[in-house]
């Protein structure tokens, strides 16, 4: 709102990048009702992103969520997902909790477009077959679910970029776990990373998702129904067991980051944007 108030009362030249679409993403998590908030919400977002001339979005889901908002009075849109971002530091042992030990590994933040039960009834359904363990990194308001999880879940928090390549490094999986509902408003930012650093992924989200289309395009892991930690657990336990299997995942992730996710790409478009913006040019 700050940017929109800039360029409507000021007439600055200001460029919008969109991480998540709101309040799309509050509504379809249950954060936002179907009243009076969501309608004054809806208002404010409309108000908002018709204030820019110029934004760029994740994917071509969200350009949609967002043209919807704008009725077409935004002159120039692109797309610029976030990039596979690598760890200048040299990668380390593993922390001790984990040394030895077989573990999928979910990082990010705690909210509610996360389905953090996922997780920890995975993690129990794994332990009690000796399956692997699931990994934490992380924090934010439901970390009390995941710090009181008895069996199976490791959470480390938050972690040193060092510690975190090494954990993404030795993993056997990535998870992404967004609740029912949660559709193409929002692209988790750790699919780069886990498909970035060669790990198949298992995605626990609705099929009309960015993250499942992800998914379904690189062939680069399992897509599980939302809200279902049996399924869950059995993919991981499959990825430990199937070597040939997680091995077809991890190399065609790797090659799906590196066609689509690479930082040098996505930001000369981002720059282009921003000098065009800068000059007042229209298209």
């Amino acid at each position: 709102m700050l940017g929109a108030l800039l360029a409507r009362m000021l007439g600055r030249r200001v460029h919008l990048h969109v991480q998540d679409v709101v309040p799309d993403v509050a509504m379809e998590s249950g954060q936002l009702g179907s009243g009076l908030a969501a309608k004054l919400a809806r208002g404010v977002a409309r108000w908002t992103y018709r204030s820019f001339l110029s934004t760029s979005v994740l994917s071509e889901s969200m350009a949609a969520r967002l043209r919807a908002h704008t009725n077409g009075t935004v002159t120039r849109q692109l797309i610029a997902p976030n990039w596979v971002r690598r760890s200048a530091v040299p990668v380390q042992h593993v922390p001790e909790r984990l040394a030895g030990r077989r573990y999928a590994l979910y990082a990010g933040s705690f909210g509610r477009k996360q389905d953090l039960t996922l997780l920890t009834e995975a993690a129990r359904l794994l332990s009690a077959r000796q399956g692997p363990a699931i990994v934490v990194l992380g924090d934010g308001p439901g970390r009390d679910m995941l710090t009181q999880a008895r069996v199976g879940v490791v959470w480390l928090g938050l972690v040193d970029d060092a510690t975190y390549a090494s954990v993404l490094e030795n993993a056997l999986a990535g998870i992404v776990a967004l609740a029912p509902g949660v559709g193409d408003s929002v692209v988790p930012s750790k699919l780069a990373a886990y498909l970035g650093a060669g790990r198949p992924v298992v995605v626990a989200a609705d099929v009309e998702s960015e993250a499942a289309r992800v998914v379904t395009r690189g062939r680069c892991g399992l897509l599980i129904a939302p809200g279902r930690p049996d399924q869950l657990a059995d993919s991981l336990w499959q990825l430990a067991q199937d070597r040939g299997m997680w091995q077809a995942f991890a190399t065609a992730g790797k090659a799906y980051a590196h066609a689509n996710w690479e930082k040098d790409a996505i930001v000369q478009r981002i720059e282009s944007a921003l000098v065009k913006t800068a000059r007042g040019i229209d298209s």
